[in-house]
């Protein structure tokens, strides 16, 4: 190939180059943004993920409550 074909190598380089920066960090956006921000057909969703775990040393054998059940204070929830 001759210098007459390319007269301007490395701009080529370099508009390849921030092109592809360009692209890469378009889908990191885009990842980042459908990862932190889950949308549904119902609706947009917003929340962190928070674990839970029980502070039981052994086994839970039955649950004495229910779903939104009031409760007091004293009152039995599980048995072991």
């Amino acid at each position: 190939m001759s210098s007459k074909a390319f007269p301007y190598p490395p701009l080529k380089i370099g508009v390849t180059v921030l092109l592809a920066l360009l692209a890469s960090w378009t889908l990191w956006q885009l990842y980042a943004y459908h990862t932190f921000a889950p949308q549904t057909r119902d609706g947009r969703l917003r929340a962190d993920t928070i674990p839970l775990a029980a502070d039981v040393s052994g086994r839970v054998e039955s649950v004495l409550v229910h779903d939104n059940e009031v409760v007091k204070r004293g009152q039995t929830l599980f048995r072991d």
